[in-house]
């Protein structure tokens, strides 16, 4: 079975581009890349994006065709308006997908709450002025 770096290694290299290239598009250091490319370390879900929209492909392409697990998202119904997606990833990046969306989710409400006081002490500044 291959896995997600040597398909991104055939990508690339079907695209003429060198690991630097593909490194810079993406935000990372060469040697980063490298490590990818080598399935030394994972490649994040930002990542995964930014490859997705570099190679002008959908996102379950990236992935090697065998040992795949579908994982879908769907549209939180407290979040803004955006559309759910698909994805396909073998079972360990399936889970730290999953990891990483819980981590944002975790992110996004503490910062909503700090908003949110912040707002009231502004309001409150106001009144008292």
């Amino acid at each position: 079975m291959i896995g997600i770096g040597t398909k991104l290694r055939q990508l690339r290299d079907g695209q003429k581009l060198s690991q630097s290239e593909v490194a810079n598009y993406i935000g990372i250091t060469q040697s980063a890349y490298n490590r990818k490319e080598s399935d030394q370390t994972e490649v994040k879900a930002n990542e995964l994006f930014k490859l997705a929209e570099l190679y002008k492909i959908p996102i379950q392409k990236l992935f090697p065709e065998n040992n795949c697990t579908q994982i879908q998202e769907n549209k939180d119904q407290s979040s803004h308006n955006h559309s759910g997606f698909i994805i396909y990833a073998s079972e360990r990046e399936a889970s730290l997908l999953q990891e990483q969306n819980a981590l944002l989710k975790e992110t996004n409400d503490l910062l909503k709450s700090k908003v949110s006081e912040l707002e009231q002490k502004l309001s409150n500044l106001a009144k008292s002025n």
